[in-house]
């Protein structure tokens, strides 16, 4: 039997950084904690990204499409390989390996949902058969989407970044020994950085 896999979605961090005007590399510094975290879980590691040309699971391609087709394309890859349990992971959340771990151990679908009504983190047993376009053709309403469709455990909240703010409330609510070393640019070092901000810190278990 196969070890679960874990798919780190890290997308276009290049293009991401400039949409969510992150500084240059955050997400990168970012998505290199993420998986040096995730590598110490019993789970195979496969890192998605996509360019202009290609979407990738690994050493894998396909065509570029819809972040809906990406994630149905990346379970299915999974399980197909033998894989008994699959999570799917935000690269732009810094989700704890704890939750992670407890999606790994768990048998039934799971969902970390995020802030802003999207998810951080879904976990399956097998690939669900649903649309997934359909499931984040509205971001905000993604998390309950699937929650719609299927019966879903739920996970401790997981918000993402999608702000200058958000990047900042990361480095002041998470511990130093967690995440902030690895995705600490200077630019974020401001007086701005001390303001409270208005979404919820990442929870941990």
């Amino acid at each position: 039997m196969h070890r679960p896999a874990i798919v780190l979605f890290c997308g276009n961090a290049a293009r991401d950084e400039q949409q969510k005007q992150l500084p240059p590399r955050f997400l990168t510094r970012l998505h290199d904690a993420l998986r040096r975290r995730l590598r110490a879980l019993d789970a195979d590691v496969y890192v998605a990204t996509h360019d202009h040309r290609a979407f990738r699971v690994g050493d894998t391609a396909w065509p570029i499409a819809s972040l809906g087709t990406q994630i149905d394309t990346a379970l299915r890859h999974c399980f197909d390989r033998g894989h008994q349990r699959v999570v799917i992971v935000a690269g732009d959340a810094p989700v704890d390996e704890a939750i992670v771990q407890r999606a790994l151990d768990a048998t039934s679908p799971v969902i970390a949902a995020s802030g802003d009504g999207g998810f951080a983190l879904a976990a399956f047993s097998e690939a669900p058969d649903i649309d997934w376009n359909e499931i984040v053709a509205n971001r905000a309403h993604a998390a309950q989407a699937l929650r719609d469709r299927m019966p879903l455990e739920e996970l401790p909240r997981v918000d993402d970044i999608d702000t200058i703010e958000d990047a900042r409330r990361l480095l002041r609510d998470v511990p130093s020994t967690e995440y902030s070393p690895s995705v600490a640019p200077q630019k974020l070092n401001s007086p701005t950085a001390q303001q409270p901000s208005d979404r919820a810190p990442p929870q941990s278990v």
